[in-house]
């Protein structure tokens, strides 16, 4: 069970890095085609006119070092305490 709860957990992170890379994709002008998510088009485009590249580039670089130490023996409580400590200061 704990298996199963360990993927899920890196698919929504996976998810997440998808979604945080449209909306940069967007704020570049790049075609629908490119995107992941291309029938969000229209909200990629309203999340990205909210941030700056620089506040997208801090998130997604937040949630790959997530990713990473989710993939360590690190507890998974403490991955995730860590990762949204990091977020909110």
């Amino acid at each position: 069970m704990a298996a199963y709860r360990k993927q899920d957990q890196h698919m929504i992170v996976e998810q997440l890095l998808y979604w945080l890379r449209d909306i940069v994709a967007v704020q570049m002008e790049l075609a629908p085609s490119s995107l992941f998510f291309p029938t969000y088009y229209e909200r990629l485009a309203e999340l990205g006119a909210r941030y700056h590249l620089d506040e997208l580039l801090f998130m997604l670089q937040g949630i790959e070092q997530l990713s990473r130490r989710m993939s360590t023996t690190l507890p998974e409580r403490q991955v995730l305490e860590d990762a949204f400590r990091e977020m909110i200061v």
